[in-house]
């Protein structure tokens, strides 16, 4: 690098910054390139399963395609793209063993009856 630098008549910091600024630039490249090709990945997957959140969407990133990737990575490229399940989505996590309650309109008293039991007391034997 000395004489790279006498050669010049640059200081050797400046050409040290200059090959750090052309590594970050080759990098930014790369990442810009990857992040094209991982969303095009994850909206095929939320085309396939629409209820699925960023969580299950990493998962199945990493073991089924084994894509090493950060769940807050895949966040930020869902949240990016508009990919996100709403929160009221979410909430049908509550109706999971009742299918399609999510759905369903009761026109009529007593036709759709639901539960929410947290406790019952068994006496002595628990």
């Amino acid at each position: 690098m000395r004489t790279l630098a006498s050669v010049l008549g640059l200081s050797r910091q400046r050409i040290y910054a200059l090959k750090k600024q052309r590594e970050s630039k080759m990098k930014n490249e790369i990442k810009r390139k990857n992040e094209a090709e991982l969303l095009k990945m994850i909206q095929e997957l939320v085309l396939q399963f629409p209820f699925y959140g960023y969580r299950k969407i990493t998962a199945i990133l990493r073991y089924q395609r084994g894509i090493l990737i950060n769940r807050k990575r895949v966040y930020g490229i869902m949240k990016r793209n508009k990919l996100c399940m709403s929160p009221s989505m979410s909430n049908r996590k509550l109706f999971k063993g009742v299918p399609f309650s999510h759905k369903t309109q009761s026109d009529r008293s007593n036709q759709l009856w639901g539960i929410d039991m947290t406790y019952i007391w068994c006496g002595e034997d628990g």
